[in-house]
């Protein structure tokens, strides 16, 4: 996921939401890691016990006692898939105010100084709240759902268990099974109930760790904008590189275009400085010839090349830039 950021388009990094994405990301992360943990360690040991529960059941003891654990499966299984499709929403509607809350936080303390400048601390501190007061309403629907779903799997246990145990009475009356009997299948049945509230639990936590990743697959299917042609040789001859740019025109929104038939040469070894106001599109030149951006019409050339033909990563390397914002990182020197 790293990666394929670095991938993406100066435009993507533009128009993103900082802290929402990382939001995204983290509970992308913590969203695997649970389908994996979940799924090596704890699905196939819990079904082999309800298999192994239902056999001895069924061969041993009356039939009904294993249709009435199935019945009891099949309700508990249909109940808990349903329920749980039905809360997903919430989860989702959590996810999207955890991600606006994080969102504003960071572009609050990221915009320190301006938030300063017009002595907005408590407007700030307002909007931060609001999100978080919208966060908790929509985590209060999701508990609150959890603790129907909760309930009623419950419930269906309850109801198997005093199936079972309702037979197992009848034919200690009837002669047909002894006390001894009808301890171990009272055992059998908190043995059985123990695993299968368990997978309830499990299917939850992974529809809720699907959930979660479902804003990070998104991240990770957006297509690059900028890509290299496939089998794309590095930039070369490097000794004499005269840099071209003939007929560009570009503009970051079509209604709005920035240059226009724009043409000049930068022979090898010469100084060109370009002039112009704010907003004329100098930096713009820069980030084309960086290939942050691919120009709408014309071509820019490197010692010849079209740089749309060679790697991104070549040219990047053979250019070097002062920006006029100095950025430095939170490391040491």
């Amino acid at each position: 996921t790293f990666q394929h950021l670095h991938a993406l388009s100066l435009r993507f990094h533009l128009e993103r939401q900082t802290g929402g994405m990382t939001r995204d990301i983290e509970r992308g992360v913590r969203g695997i890691e649970s389908l994996i943990s979940y799924s090596l360690y704890s699905i196939v040991p819990t079904l082999i016990e309800v298999a192994m529960v239902l056999t001895i059941l069924a061969v041993k003891f009356d039939a009904w006692f294993a249709w009435i654990t199935i019945a009891a499966l099949t309700v508990y299984i249909f109940f808990t898939v349903t329920v749980t499709e039905w809360r997903t929403k919430y989860r989702k509607e959590a996810n999207e105010f955890d991600s606006a809350a994080h969102t504003k936080a960071v572009d609050s303390l990221l915009n320190y100084e301006t938030v300063k400048y017009f002595n907005n601390e408590a407007f700030e501190a307002r909007r931060y709240d609001e999100s978080l007061e919208k966060l908790r309403r929509s985590r209060l629907k999701s508990q609150t759902s959890l603790s129907l779903l909760n309930t009623g799997q419950q419930l269906i246990i309850a109801v198997g268990l005093v199936g079972m145990l309702w037979r197992a009475t009848q034919g200690v009356v009837e002669g047909r099974m002894t006390l001894g009997d009808l301890v171990m299948i009272n055992a059998f049945m908190i043995q059985l109930y123990i695993p299968l509230n368990f997978l309830g639990v499990l299917y939850r936590e992974i529809k809720q760790s699907l959930t979660d990743l479902d804003k990070m697959f998104v991240l990770m299917e957006r297509e690059r904008e900028i890509a290299d042609q496939p089998g794309a040789p590095a930039l070369q001859g490097l000794r004499e590189p005269a840099v071209r740019f003939e007929h560009v025109n570009f503009a970051y929104e079509p209604a709005r275009m920035i240059l226009h038939d724009v043409s000049f040469e930068i022979p090898a070894g010469k100084t060109v400085a370009v002039v112009g106001p704010s907003g004329s599109g100098k930096s713009t030149l820069a980030r084309l010839l960086y290939r942050f951006y691919d120009v709408n019409e014309g071509r820019i050339t490197i010692a010849g090349q079209d740089i749309r033909s060679v790697t991104q990563a070549s040219v990047r390397q053979a250019i070097g830039i002062v920006p006029q914002d100095t950025v430095l990182f939170n490391d040491t020197v």
